[in-house]
């Protein structure tokens, strides 16, 4: 059957309302004992058909739901002659219960938050002030009147105090999250109503149903028929499970606390202004307690926020502006040393786009679990955003810091399983040592992510600088020069056309950054590329390329050539809120359409902050500005990025276009890709078209656009206007459009 627990929920209340209404005697009898057996065995069935996580506590249950039934069942085994025997087996079977379902809930509350200490003492200061109520209203006066200490005085102390504590075991339960909240919350209304019934009819003096436990009493089966429901629904075992707890609402935790304390006063007003006899002794007591526990509360509320403005909350490390503040008392001791490392994981927003942010943070957690046992207690572990940890070195010199980050990366080689699923991750480590590389902690933070960026190419372990000098020194004068450069012009752009196969009309261009080196020549980005974003100098060459590529364009639209450019925009820049506006401004500034501009972005890009990207990219294209995604296929992320984001076209890498010269499967991979970003609504651009086969292939198969040097290589902007004039003229000629 798919769904028992549905069956047995219908059969189970049927049952329960024959057992209600049927009148008193042994058939009656018999059913309510195969009801409420029903239950017990129901959440036996549960546990083995569901496996939950700890099977102890719905055992628990049902050995509690047992005893209930043995309180009703056993006196009537013993007949009618031994009545001091009836009572006394029928009240211990119905008071053992309470320990046991008090036992269960306490695993189960203690299982799913062991560290959320605030949480259990709310809990315990809002049951502490419950318990007084019940005291005062039913207890004391029955115990204060008591003849003897027999055992009808007894239960009658136990069982209403049984009912309070079960109530505020539920009630903590019940500020989880996920499945059973709902449930829960109904149980603690439920419970609470039944033990609010006694201190309503004491103040009220309205007689109202006695909720004693008496023998076969069928309005508690319904209790057993959810127990049973519960146990065989498949989500019992999250009752079990580890979970997070719900963060409840400050404003609603504080007016709890503040209820609970002014329930002695108010209990005190009370028998004053009714004339009953004044119960202070157990309210002084009671009250105490409170005041201790809310007192302890607000104490740990404090070390909470305090630990929580410098804890990570996945991960419990460490965050960002507690590994600063650490770093710059470090730093500011004399004659101190030490060692920056930043780790970024690679493939890691793959993991979350594929099994879900939940499977993230517990790879996270791993990641960081791994992490720690690679370090020494001295050494500060981090984690400073989505997919990126630092580690703050104490006393450590090159050697160290590289030994150090050569086995940080080799603890993390091992898969890691989630669930089911092994995960396999990389990762890129960059390495500043202070004070060798820098004195303050911006500096050195900046050194490392640049680090890190270039461990991504050269990783997995990158050290900033040289340790020889040579280089180092090399680099901080190219640093310099290219400033220098900035400032006078040196960085010129290149342009490469883009054709339209089905037409062969240019449809665009796409700006490439050189540097015109007055000593060294011409030189290419990977020559300095590095450098500049090491160096913080990527937001003021972006500036300058815009500028430059958009002032061509607004040149040769004047000429008559409608063309539109694109320019490709870094990682570090993608994150920038400020760009749109900006990106707005230049083109105003030249009275550009937004269509002439085109930015380019890599997979690469996306991983670092996703969401801002998101933002980004979505207030770009709003604003008519169309996204590009560069080299296509060569990155590890999830393709999920092509519908989440806002995209209008993919440049197929060249690595894809190369072979398909000699190899039929080549062919096949680009065709299924086009066929995938023509479904999507996306353009294809194939890169690195360098043959006429090439060209002609990608045109059979439906690709929209080609670039390369079959068609052009990259060109100065006075040598592709003659270039530009030259192809509209071959346009016209047919089977002269493949090449210039």
């Amino acid at each position: 059957m798919s769904r028992p627990w549905a069956v047995y929920l219908i059969l189970g209340t049927a049952l329960t309302g024959t057992v209600v209404a049927a009148p008193a005697g042994a058939a009656h009898d018999a059913l309510y004992t195969l009801t409420a057996a029903s239950g017990v065995l129901a959440v036996v069935e549960g546990v083995r058909r569901n496996r939950p996580h700890r099977p102890a506590i719905w055992r628990l249950i049902a050995a509690g739901m047992a005893c209930w039934i043995a309180g009703s069942v056993v006196p009537t085994v013993i007949g009618p002659g031994d009545v001091w025997a009836r009572a006394l087996m029928g009240d211990a079977f119905f008071l053992a219960m309470y320990p046991l379902e008090l036992v269960a809930l306490v695993l189960a509350v203690g299982h799913h938050e062991p560290e959320d200490r605030t949480a259990q003492l709310d809990a315990w200061a809002r049951t502490t002030a419950a318990g007084l109520t019940i005291w005062v209203l039913i207890v004391e006066p029955v115990w204060t009147t008591r003849a003897g200490y027999d055992l009808a005085a007894v239960y009658n102390l136990v069982w209403p105090l049984g009912d309070v504590a079960i109530l505020g075991g539920l009630a903590r339960l019940s500020t989880r999250a996920g499945a059973y909240r709902s449930t829960l919350v109904t149980a603690v209304a439920f419970v609470g109503a039944m033990v609010a019934l006694g201190p309503v009819e004491a103040v009220s003096g309205v007689a109202l149903p006695s909720l004693h436990p008496v023998p076969f009493d069928g309005r508690w089966l319904i209790g057993f028929v959810i127990a049973g429901t519960a146990a065989l629904h498949p989500s019992m075992r999250l009752l079990s499970a580890p979970r997070a707890s719900r963060e409840p609402a400050s404003e609603r935790a504080v007016v709890w606390l503040l209820a609970a304390m002014l329930t002695g006063p108010a209990l005190l007003g009370w028998e004053l202004s009714t004339g009953r006899p004044i119960s202070a002794a157990s309210v002084t007591v009671f009250s105490a307690v409170i005041v201790v526990l809310v007192a302890v509360r607000m104490v740990a509320m404090v070390r909470q926020i305090n630990r929580q403005a410098t804890t990570d909350d996945v991960t419990g490390l460490s965050n960002r502006r507690a590994l600063l503040t650490v770093a710059g008392e470090r730093l500011a001791a004399p004659g101190s040393r030490g060692a920056l490392l930043l780790l970024d994981l690679d493939r890691f927003t793959e993991v979350n786009d594929s099994l879900g942010h939940s499977a993230g943070d517990q790879l996270l957690v791993q990641v960081a679990r791994r992490l720690r046992e690679g370090l020494s207690p001295d050494d500060v572990l981090a984690r400073l955003g989505s997919d990126e940890f630092a580690v703050l070195l104490r006393d450590a010199d090159r050697e160290r810091a590289e030994l150090v980050a050569d086995g940080l990366a080799e603890q993390l080689t091992a898969p890691f399983r989630l669930g089911d699923v092994a995960v396999g991750i990389d990762v890129s480590i960059g390495v500043a040592l202070h004070p060798d590389h820098a004195s303050d902690v911006e500096t050195l933070v900046r050194l490392a992510d640049a680090a890190t960026h270039r461990a991504k190419r050269v990783g997995p372990v990158c050290l900033h600088g040289d340790p020889h000098g040579s280089e180092r020194e090399d680099r901080e004068r190219t640093a310099t020069e290219l400033r220098a450069a900035l400032a006078t012009g040196q960085l010129v752009l290149h342009y490469q056309p883009k054709v339209a196969l089905s037409t062969g009309v240019v449809v665009g261009v796409e700006a490439l950054v050189r540097w015109q080196h007055p000593t060294r020549g011409l030189l290419y980005p990977d020559a300095f590329l590095d450098v500049v974003e090491e160096t913080g100098l990527m937001r003021a060459l972006t500036d300058e390329v815009l500028r430059t590529a958009l002032d061509q364009v607004a040149t040769w639209r004047l000429a008559g050539a409608a063309v539109s450019v694109a320019v490709n925009l870094p990682a570090s820049i993608l994150v920038d809120v400020d760009l749109p506006t900006q990106v707005q401004v230049m083109l105003a500034e030249r009275r550009l359409p937004a269509t002439a501009l085109e930015l380019e972005i890599t997979e690469e890009s996306l991983m670092s902050d996703r969401a801002r990207a998101r933002t980004i990219l979505s207030e770009l294209r709003d604003n008519g500005v169309r996204i590009a995604v560069d080299d296509f296929g060569t990155g590890y992320s999830s393709l999920a990025y092509l519908r989440d984001l806002p995209i209008d076209e993919l440049k197929l890498d060249r690595s894809f276009v190369f072979p398909m010269s000699d190899d039929p499967r080549a062919v096949a991979l680009v065709s299924s890709t086009i066929g995938l970003a023509h479904s999507l609504g996306l353009r294809m651009v194939a890169e690195g078209v360098e043959n006429g086969h090439a060209y002609r292939t990608l045109a059979r198969i439906g690709c929209d656009q080609a670039q390369g040097y079959y068609l052009s290589p990259p060109l100065p902007a006075e040598q592709l206007g003659p270039w530009l004039a030259a192809r509209r003229r071959a346009v016209e000629v047919p089977h002269q459009v493949e090449a210039r």
